[in-house]
C-alpha cells in the first residue's frame, strides 16, 4: 500500500506502458486478462486508500510485481501534483484576500 494523501479530485485514468509487453510474452490470453483487471483494480485501490489482496495466480503475481513499482510511483507522483496544485491554489486566494489592489 502507498502512503500518499487521497487528493479531492478524483483520478480516472492511469498510466500503462508499452515495456509491459515484454513481460506478457510468456503469459496467455487468459491470464493476460486476468493481469489487466488487477492491474485496474490495483490502481483504484490507490486512490481509494484500501488495500486488496495479490492476484491468486503465482504466475500473475509474480509479473504484477514487476510493474506494481512503476504504478506506485505514477501514483505518487499524481498524488504530489494535486497537492502541489492545491498549494498554489490556496496561495492565489490568500494573496488576493491580503492585497485588495489585486481585485
Amino acid at each position: 500500500m502507498v502512503d500518499a494523501p487521497k487528493p479531492k479530485n478524483a483520478r480516472i485514468s492511469m498510466l500503462c506502458y508499452f515495456d509491459w509487453l515484454n513481460s506478457f510474452e510468456l503469459m496467455s490470453d487468459e491470464q493476460i486478462g486476468k493481469l489487466a483487471k488487477y492491474i485496474l483494480i490495483y490502481g483504484k485501490s490507490l486512490y481509494d486508500g484500501i488495500e486488496i489482496a495479490p492476484p491468486s495466480d503465482p504466475n500473475i503475481n509474480f509479473v504484477f510485481q514487476f510493474l506494481k513499482g512503476q504504478i506506485d510511483r505514477d501514483y505518487l507522483k499524481w498524488a504530489k501534483k494535486c497537492e502541489q496544485n492545491s498549494e498554489n491554489a490556496r496561495k492565489r486566494t490568500q494573496s488576493i484576500d491580503t492585497n485588495p489592489n489585486n481585485s
